[in-house]
């Protein structure tokens, strides 16, 4: 607990120095990049999703398939 101290306590005694040998008097937060947030992005949009199909239906739409090819069979 006391190195963590003594580290902040140089850190600040250190910045302070160097704020006084730069002379430069422009407050706390004068060194400190200002940061801005930048805009927000629209998402993507998505399009629907493809339909997954059951094993069930993919036979049975290749059946149907089969069948109106063998019969030359159309809609």
């Amino acid at each position: 607990m006391k190195r963590i101290n003594e580290r902040q306590e140089t850190e600040i005694i250190n910045t302070e120095e160097v704020r006084r040998k730069s002379g430069k008097g422009q407050g706390r937060n004068a060194a400190a990049p200002s940061q801005k947030k930048a805009p927000r992005r629209p998402s993507a949009k998505k399009g629907p999703s493809a339909k997954k199909h059951d094993m069930r239906e993919v036979d049975k739409m290749l059946l149907t398939q089969s069948l109106r090819k063998d019969l030359d069979l159309k809609d």
